[in-house]
């Protein structure tokens, strides 16, 4: 007679949000992007239990990754012997055998029904990284891994079992995990958003990121994790959002230091947003300095085919203040606009009708290069038309320039990055600049992570990346648009020459 099968309890150590993670059997790639004694390598490490279960089974193999073999020996002690007083993960009935130290002449975990979890560093490059296929990988501290080969490879041992790979990371600046993953994922998010706007089928999603942080940890007093926190604040505000908040935090310092969401945004709670702030619209006035014609909105675009970026604003002066004083004007950010894979005169055709048609007409200020004649601004998209984005968007019914003239008043240019950084935050600074916080979450988004060029004032520009799309196409298009409205000394200001003129 067969033994009778002996039942197993088994408890998994996690928290809601933890467990939504270990659940997890659709996406190819999941990462857990955490601060210090945030649970993200002990969620990995139970994720990988719950893979066994699934997916093991006598000549399936896996592995057990880190940088080098000490680190990955942290996957196996949580794993088969627990850590102080938390048990095993595996309870100790289901393991045939485990390496006891990093010197192991085999370093493999034996399961009792035959799957092996081999023990392994990634060594440079992935080089060490070559074997048949494995049903599941767990990598850690892949931010302190050599090059995203380790990821690529290890991902690649996946492919024919289509399994999954856990990986956990700090978020540490400067690391190839954050632009050839996180970068990634997004990327890979707008994909799916596009296909699903255009109707046509979407891949199923590959990557899950999630960012976990001592808050999620339930085993953590809360009052340590506090005063953990407050100890890094007072070291740079920048490594506690990163240690103990798990947050992406570049070293470098951010681009709009002075933007502060409590002063320079406002949620008008459904109400006129100009009448919440208490300010009268002076955008038909101040809109003449510019435009030959007085505009209801003020537009400042960016232009390319990944994507089209427009921010949407009024200007504005407090209640019965003069509108054609240009020290009294106010930027008041109402909307914000991205298009993806389209076409120039396409893009300013939803912008036209975006809203109901409430920016129909509006004065539009692009970047100079999308003013010129041949210039490729907008790719082979626009190449097709035959037209420039300048004409493109005045077809449309917008009134469209440049920031500002060149030495050839038929001609614009842009304002240097040095000098329209400089207005930008000369308007933050003197809180003349409000964002409504409804509809411009990707603005703040971007001034929130936009960072600065070595000089602490320039903003940072990657050419043709995510952060390129996110962040710096919104901090290119405020200085297109802030330029010709807010760019005047202060002299030039009191002026009662200005070309503004009184109309109505």
């Amino acid at each position: 007679m067969a033994a009778a099968a002996e039942v197993v309890e088994v408890q998994l150590r996690c928290t809601p949000i933890t467990a939504d993670v270990i659940t997890d059997t659709e996406h190819r790639v999941i990462v857990g992007v955490g601060a210090a004694r945030s649970m993200k390598t002990q969620t990995g490490v139970v994720w990988a239990f719950r893979q066994w279960m699934l997916r093991g089974g006598e000549g399936t193999i896996a592995w057990f990754l880190g940088p080098e073999l000490d680190r990955a020996f942290v996957l196996v002690e949580k794993f088969c012997n627990g850590e102080g007083d938390n048990p095993p993960v595996c309870p100790p009935i289901l393991v045939r055998s485990f390496p006891r130290n990093k010197d192991a002449h085999d370093p493999t975990i034996e399961m009792i029904d035959g799957t092996k979890i081999m023990v392994k560093h990634m060594g440079s490059s992935g080089r060490n990284l070559t074997a048949r296929g494995i049903v599941f990988g767990l990598a850690t501290e892949m931010a302190t891994a050599g090059s995203a080969m380790n990821f690529v490879r290890l991902r690649g041992r996946t492919v024919q079992s289509k399994g999954q790979i856990y990986l956990d990371a700090v978020p540490e600046p400067h690391n190839w995990v954050r632009t050839a993953i996180l970068d990634a994922a997004i990327a890979e998010a707008e994909e799916i958003k596009e296909a699903i706007a255009a109707g046509v089928p979407a891949n199923e999603a590959t990557y899950r990121v999630v960012q976990l942080s001592q808050a999620v940890n339930v085993w953590v007093d809360e009052k340590e994790s506090a005063a953990f926190a407050r100890d890094l604040y007072r070291i740079d505000p920048r490594m506690a959002a990163r240690e103990a908040g798990g947050e992406w935090v570049d070293d470098r310092d951010i681009w709009m230091p002075m933007f502060d969401p409590a002063i320079h945004t406002f949620d008008p709670l459904h109400l006129d947003p100009l009448e919440f702030l208490g300010l009268e619209d002076a955008t038909g006035q101040a809109s003449l300095r510019w435009f030959v014609e007085p505009k209801t909105h003020i537009v400042g675009a960016d232009i390319n085919a990944r994507p089209h970026t427009a921010l949407i604003a009024k200007i504005a002066v407090r209640k019965g203040e003069r509108m054609n004083v240009p020290r009294l004007w106010r930027l008041v950010v109402l909307d914000v606009l991205q298009v993806y894979g389209k076409d120039s005169r396409e893009a300013a055709g939803i912008l036209s009708e975006y809203r109901g048609d409430a920016y129909k007409g509006a004065g539009v200020v692009i970047d100079s290069s999308s003013t010129n004649e041949r210039h490729n601004a907008g790719g082979a998209l626009n190449q097709r038309l035959n037209m420039t984005p300048l004409e493109a968007y005045r077809r449309a019914g917008f009134e469209t320039r440049g920031p500002m003239r060149s030495s050839d008043p038929s001609k614009y240019t842009n304002p240097s990055r040095y000098d329209g950084s400089i207005v930008c935050r000369d308007i933050f600074r003197a809180n003349r600049i409000h964002i409504d916080r409804r509809f411009c979450q990707p603005f703040i988004y971007a001034l929130r992570n936009q960072m600065a060029e070595g000089d602490g004032v320039v903003a940072e520009k990657l050419e043709n990346t995510v952060q390129d799309r996110k962040v710096a196409a919104f901090t290119d298009v405020l200085r297109y648009m802030a330029w010709p409205f807010f760019s005047m000394t202060p002299a030039q200001e009191q002026n009662s020459e200005i070309a503004v003129q009184v109309f109505g």
